[in-house]
Order: structure tokens, then sequence, then C-alpha cells
């Protein structure tokens, strides 16, 4: 999934989306064609009570826009 063609999208909502799990091992360019996003939610995707699969701190750090994140507790992150 590379959201191809949706650069001028500002708000996105994958929240509860049991098919779109993320995790440490999810790509960190999944939203970098997002070029534009400034609100993201995405809880309920983490599925923060697998500690193997980890948190998927790094996910947002191609989304220099992004100014407000909705997403599960962060029991085991370091910021």
């Amino acid at each position: 999934m590379t959201f191809a063609g949706l650069d001028s999208l500002e708000e996105l909502d994958v929240s509860n989306n049991h098919n779109l799990p993320f995790t440490n091992s999810t790509d960190s360019n999944f939203f970098k064609n997002l070029t534009s996003l400034k609100i993201l939610r995405m809880y309920g995707t983490t599925h923060v009570g697998y500690a193997q699969e980890g948190y998927p701190n790094k996910l947002c750090s191609n989304v220099p826009t992004l100014e407000e994140i909705w997403i599960d507790g962060l029991p085991f992150a370091v910021f």
C-alpha cells in the first residue's frame, strides 16, 4: 500500500482496522506519500499487548507535516 495520488490528504483514520496491524516491522515509509497529512487516527491497530511484535515507533518518522496522532497507549515505548 503506497497511498499513491493522495498527496493532498490531510486526515486519515485507519482506527480499529484489524486487516492493517502496525508493529515494529511495518515499513517506516508506509505513510511517506501522504505529504500533507496533518491528522492520523490509528488506535486499535498497534496490538500493544503483543510485546514480541513491538510498537511502531518509527512509523510516523517520514511524515513531517503530522500535527496530531491518535494511537494506542505506550506502555513500553520511550520518546
